[in-house]
This record gives C-alpha cells, sequence and structure tokens, in this order.
C-alpha cells in the first residue's frame, strides 16, 4: 500500500504544523471578537480599528526582518521558535487581563511581536528540512495544519458565545491556553538542521560575514523580482476585521466573526496542501494567478453582498485565495533562496509584506470611512489586478 505523501515529511515539520495549529486556535478566538469587542465595548471607529491593526501587524511583520537574519547568523532555528512562543504565552493573559484600549495595545504589540520572532526561522526551518520534490508539499501541510486549528477556534467561539452570551473574557482567557501546549511540541519534537551550520563552519569566508550583510548580497535577482509582485499583491490584502464588520453591518449579532472565520478558514484549510503538492509540479505564475483572480471574485461578492449568506461566501473564497497564496509565496521565497540565507529571505519578505499590510489597512479604514466598505474592496481589486500584470516578468521555476 502506498504511503500517503504528506506522512512521509519529517518529524520537524510536522511539529511546526502542530504548533501552528495550536497557536492558530488561540488567535482566531480573540481576532474573531477583538473587532466586535472594540466596537461595541471600547467604542472604537472602523478607521481607529484600521490603524491599530495597521500597527500592530506593521511591529509584527518589521520584526521578522531581525529574526530571519539572526536565525542564518546563529545557523539555528529552534531558539528563535521557544523564544517566540514564550512571549506569546505572556501576551494572551495580557490580552485577556486588558480592559482598555492601551492594555489592548500592549498585549497586541507583544503578541505580535512574538509572531514576527516566530514566522522566518519557522518558514526557514521548513525549507531546510523538506525533502527534494516536496517543497510546496511541506508549506501546504503547514499551512493546512494551521488552518485546522483556526477553524477550530472559530467553532470553539461560536458554540462558546451560543452558550454562553457575549462573555468575552472568560472566552479570552481560555484562548490563552493552547500556546501552552505548542511550546512543548517545540521544545520536545523541533530540530535544527545541522547540515547548513556545518557546511558554513567549513567556509571561513562564510564565516567572517555572520553578522554583516553578507546573506542579503547573495539573494538573487529571481527573489527581488518576486519579491515586488508579493508587494503589490499584499497591498490588495486586509485585516478580516473589516470582513467582520460588513458581516455586522448586515446580521448584527455577535456570532458573525466566528461564522466568518469558520467559513473563511475551513475553504483554506482545504486547498493548501493541495494547491502544494501542485506548485511542485506545475508553473507557480499560473497558480499565483488563479489566487490573484479569487481575490477579486470575493471582494466582488463582499461588496455587492445584501445577505450574511454572501458574506460568508465572500469569506469563503477570501479563504480560498489565503490557502492558494500563502503557500505558493512561501514555497516561492523558499525556491528562490539556499538554506544559508533562508531566513534572510522570509525576513526581508515579511517586512516587505508588512508594510503594504500597514498601507492597505489603512487605505482600506480610509475608504470605509469616507465611502463605505463596499467600497473599500474595490480598492483592494485593484491591487490584486495589478499584481497580476506583473507574474509575467517572473522567471518560470524549474520542476522536478
Amino acid at each position: 500500500m502506498k504511503k500517503i505523501e504528506a506522512f512521509s515529511l519529517p518529524k520537524s515539520i510536522w511539529a511546526i504544523g502542530l504548533m501552528t495549529l495550536l497557536m492558530n486556535v488561540s488567535t482566531v478566538i480573540i481576532f474573531s471578537l477583538s473587532p466586535l469587542y472594540l466596537t461595541k465595548v471600547l467604542g472604537v471607529s472602523a478607521l481607529g480599528i484600521g490603524v491599530l491593526e495597521g500597527i500592530v501587524e506593521f511591529i509584527s511583520w518589521t520584526t521578522r526582518v531581525f529574526s530571519g537574519v539572526i536565525s542564518d547568523a546563529m545557523r539555528k532555528r529552534k531558539p528563535l521558535l521557544v523564544l517566540a512562543v514564550g512571549l506569546t504565552c505572556i501576551a494572551r493573559p495580557l490580552f485577556a487581563m486588558a480592559s482598555t484600549l492601551t492594555g489592548i495595545f500592549i498585549s497586541r504589540g507583544i503578541d505580535r511581536i512574538a509572531n514576527g520572532l516566530q514566522a522566518p526561522p519557522r518558514d526557514a526551518l521548513i525549507g531546510d528540512s523538506a525533502p527534494k520534490g516536496k517543497l510546496g508539499a511541506a508549506y501546504g501541510m503547514r499551512q493546512s495544519l494551521g488552518m485546522i486549528g483556526s477553524t477550530v477556534g472559530a467553532v470553539v467561539t461560536l458554540l462558546w458565545l451560543q452558550s454562553t452570551g457575549s462573555d468575552f473574557k472568560q472566552l479570552f482567557w481560555f484562548a490563552a491556553i493552547s500556546p501552552f501546549i505548542a511550546l512543548i511540541f517545540i521544545l520536545f519534537m523541533v530540530k535544527d538542521n545541522t547540515a547548513v551550520a556545518k557546511k558554513e563552519q567549513a567556509n571561513p569566508l562564510k564565516a567572517k560575514h555572520h553578522l554583516t550583510l553578507y546573506h542579503i548580497k547573495t539573494l538573487p535577482m529571481d527573489y527581488w523580482r518576486f519579491l515586488l509582485v508579493a508587494f503589490i499583491f499584499c497591498m490588495s490584502t486586509y485585516s478580516g476585521a473589516f470582513m467582520i464588520l460588513r458581516g455586522e453591518e448586515i446580521a448584527k449579532v455577535a456570532t458573525v466573526g466566528p461564522a466568518i472565520m469558520i467559513a473563511q478558514n475551513t475553504l483554506a484549510m482545504l486547498v493548501a496542501y493541495p494547491l502544494g503538492r501542485l506548485f511542485d509540479r506545475f508553473d507557480h505564475r499560473y497558480l499565483l494567478a488563479i489566487g490573484f483572480s479569487i481575490v477579486i471574485f470575493a471582494n466582488t461578492i463582499f461588496a455587492f453582498a445584501e445577505s450574511f449568506t454572501l458574506v460568508l461566501a465572500g469569506a469563503a473564497f477570501w479563504g480560498m485565495q489565503m490557502g492558494i497564496n500563502q503557500s505558493l509565496l512561501t514555497a516561492t521565497i523558499s525556491s528562490t533562496s539556499s538554506e544559508a540565507n533562508r531566513g534572510t529571505a522570509f525576513g526581508i519578505y515579511y517586512i516587505t509584506a508588512g508594510s503594504a499590510i500597514f498601507l492597505a489597512n489603512s487605505i482600506v479604514g480610509s475608504f470605509a470611512k469616507l465611502y463605505g466598505l463596499q467600497n473599500a474592496f474595490f480598492y483592494s481589486s485593484g491591487m490584486a489586478i495589478l499584481a497580476m500584470i506583473c507574474l509575467p516578468m517572473l522567471k518560470k521555476r524549474k520542476t522536478k
């Protein structure tokens, strides 16, 4: 009997995927309720949410560039993963205790610093550990496990609210548990790829440049071209808080957030691994074109939705593009870098994408305030179209 391909992936990749699953359970519980908590309890406007989300996300993505460079210089990924998850274990209880906008901002800030420290070494270690010809499958599997966690978090939130009412604080405390379990997986199941460290230790020229710009200088032109396309595409993305607010405009119930997260993450979960496998077999430019097209379709549904059912449909297609694009973007970054500079490559990618997301959230928030949420979605579609136009500038990747 033929072994299922996903089960042939190394233990460290599975451990990272399970860590992501557990972290996402907690993240979605908090994230799906925080827009309503901020607007209904703290009285924050849609523009204020956009600015807040943009700032904390920018903090996260900016931290990633340092994390990536440090992981390359150390020739180790695991220590940063342990530190990042440990900070999350601190941030989530702080969020549950916060009762002011300042407290929310501090806890979210710590949480996103932890997220930033985690992402480059996590994604670089997957690339380091992935068997030949299974790079896309490895990233797709991690993405799918992460989306399973997001779906579980949304379902738990929905059931909790239906049984206890709008008890935000109690659920925030519940969300603080799973990061501690994730820390156990990182401590006992994840191992660094020692082959890279041995290879660099044998090269004295590389050893002299561990804390300089050496790793940036070695990134190829293919990487920089893709980075430009990724920046333009990320200008089309925005916080799911705006989807939740759009649903709340129509449905006006507290369970809107969890329902949207369930629809979004279920589709993302289903497509991430299959699309990752396709990355290993087909031209990634055509696959990205499909993902970008789905962004446009999802935005069109959000803009013209007149019922909550249509909002859920828009969320489902948005989740589909997340599953496709996030798997393809990370796999492409990994394929255009090497083991020695992969952490740096991810760090630069994340700060570039973070800058774009900060701008996109602020622009969408401004559009929502001036012209309504419906028109804000048209801006996103315009940037996705521009990113699609730029895809031919990418070089065709060799597939096995």
